[in-house]
């Protein structure tokens, strides 16, 4: 048992702390997540969205509102690779980034009201799977 203290003390911290994690574990020993999260910031919270929580029970702090700008979307537009095969739209990469500037606004609108409703366009919500392919030479 000694032994075993002297590989442990040898650990790094990080895995120090795994293995006491996992022995407690073993030995049905459970932390409060409330206390984890205190310990993780020492007793400062830096997320303002934690600092508004009315309710203190939730295990993680509330997600902040989420802006789509109209210039990430030109910005990502503009980085797609024309040599990319087109996707079950058909819309080849070329025609999407020459013509980014005018569909931008026009997708920053249908994300924003797709967000602020939570849900989706009905198209988005199928899709085309393709089962793998099996090798013939199998035994």
């Amino acid at each position: 048992m000694a032994e075993l203290e002297r590989e442990i003390e040898g650990l790094s911290e990080r895995k120090r702390r795994a293995y006491h994690r996992y022995m407690d574990k073993l030995n049905g020993k459970k932390k409060k997540k409330k206390q984890q999260v205190q310990e993780k910031n020492d007793g400062k919270d830096e997320n303002p969205a934690a600092m508004n929580s009315k309710n203190d029970n939730r295990p993680y702090p509330p997600i902040l509102p989420l802006d789509i700008m109209t210039n990430g979307i030109l910005k990502l537009m503009t980085t797609l690779d024309t040599n990319k095969a087109t996707g079950p739209d058909q819309i080849p990469a070329l025609i999407l980034k020459s013509c980014a500037p005018v569909l931008a606004p026009i997708l920053q609108s249908i994300f924003s009201q797709s967000l602020a409703s939570f849900t989706l366009p009905n198209d988005w919500l199928y899709a085309n799977i393709d089962p793998p392919l099996q090798d013939s030479r199998q035994n």
